[in-house]
């Protein structure tokens, strides 16, 4: 913490622990401070578990789907196991960002910088010209050593988590006491029977007809 109480006053944190009648959000530099932000972003969004979508608006094998967690692209995909896979968006070899628009992937995936190919699982398949005009392979260059970089991820209710940095308890130890908690009124064999819309939640608008349609309502 000492780090934070070199950006924000002590004081202006100690009262968000206040009772009820006496404490107030938190203070603006936690909205306003670019270091607070940086803080936040390690101790949050790449130390711990976090979701950063639902696996069923990944549907199909070759779905990919790019997002960006506080300046980090992320490149969320379905490989040809059917498996969730997370990778950083970045290519191993100039660092350019892989994949830039949501989409279907039927093989590889091609950085549009140098062309180096990676498979839904992250291995790297081609690097052209490597060793000069023509010679894709150079001696001492190990192919399996240049992967995609995996993040850790898990699917728990549709819901895909993962850890950034690799550096948290498993899932399962981490969601164990709400996951026990919930027991009591939805057992977990009770949450296998969720069900997922075709239509991810999106609103569809109709202007002409003036019709809308969300999730199968229909009002004129």
């Amino acid at each position: 913490m000492s780090e934070i109480y070199n950006i924000i006053d002590k004081k202006k944190l100690d009262v968000v622990n206040n009772s009820i009648e006496k404490a107030h959000g938190l203070p603006n530099e936690c909205y306003t401070s670019k270091d607070y932000t940086l803080i936040e972003r390690k101790k949050l969004f790449e130390d711990k578990w976090i979701v950063v979508g639902v696996a069923s608006s990944i549907p199909e094998i070759g779905d990919v789907k790019p997002i960006d967690i506080l300046g980090m692209p992320i490149l969320i995909l379905r490989n040809k196991q059917n498996e969730i896979k997370v990778f950083h968006n970045v290519c191993s070899h100039r660092g350019v960002k892989l994949v830039s628009k949501s989409g279907k992937i039927n093989s590889l995936i091609r950085c549009p910088y140098h062309s180096w190919s990676y498979s839904l699982d992250g291995e790297l398949k081609a690097t052209p010209h490597i060793g000069g005009m023509n010679k894709h392979s150079a001696d001492g260059f190990d192919k399996s050593k240049n992967n995609l970089k995996e993040i850790r991820s898990y699917i728990w209710l549709d819901l895909i988590m993962i850890n950034i940095n690799q550096n948290e308890m498993s899932f399962e130890e981490y969601i164990k006491p709400l996951s026990d908690r919930w027991e009591k009124f939805w057992p977990i064999k009770d949450r296998e029977l969720i069900h997922h819309s075709n239509d991810f939640g999106y609103l569809q608008l109709k202007t002409i007809a003036k019709v809308i349609i969300f999730h199968g309502f229909i009002q004129d």
